[in-house]
């Protein structure tokens, strides 16, 4: 039974938030805002909530090697710089395809936790939950609500819009040929 939808917003909503859309980047050396050109189909997620249950996945599906991602301009570059996931605001470029794959990710993460939650596949993803996370935020009484296995519901219905609204906004953005997530202020 689900006792509470995870909230992803329509549009943009960066009050601290992640935003997740297609884009188009300027082919340049050092790419900053005025070189990515976001579409207006795009969705939003509350950083808490991206930081427990996808961060694994953005990270994973992260490819450094792509030159977009690279040649970011970011606030904290230094000589030691490393081309990771940005969690504190820059761009977080993915092709379509890596979409796609990260879309098949969460799918089956989902298929997994409702028919096998044991499994050592999704250990680390569930490493990170916790039952306060599976509640409406105004709820009271976190220790009656049980254990996340007996909500993971939840997870499981979030995974799935996440990765319907993923589909959709590149199904509905063929003009754009990247994928940008990054967190808003």
């Amino acid at each position: 039974m689900l006792v509470y939808q995870i909230e992803i917003s329509n549009g943009i909503d960066l009050y601290n938030k992640y935003l997740f859309v297609p884009v188009k980047v300027d082919d340049a050396q050092s790419i900053a805002s005025g070189e990515v050109h976001e579409n207006e189909v795009c969705f939003s997620v509350s950083s808490i909530y991206v930081e427990v249950f996808l961060f694994h996945f953005l990270k994973k599906h992260f490819d450094p090697t792509l030159k977009y991602n690279s040649h970011r301009v970011t606030n904290w570059r230094n000589d030691t710089y490393q081309c990771v996931f940005d969690e504190l605001g820059g761009y977080n470029f993915y092709t379509y395809d890596t979409i796609r794959k990260m879309i098949i990710d969460l799918e089956e993460t989902a298929r997994l936790l409702e028919t096998d939650f044991d499994n050592p596949l999704v250990a680390p993803i569930i490493s990170r939950y916790e039952v306060c996370y599976l509640h409406a935020p105004d709820s009271e009484a976190w220790e009656e609500f049980g254990e996340v296995k007996d909500h993971v519901s939840v997870v499981c219905d979030f995974y799935r819009r996440v990765a319907k609204s993923l589909l959709y906004a590149i199904e509905n953005s063929s003009e754009y040929d990247l994928f940008n997530v990054e967190y808003g202020y």
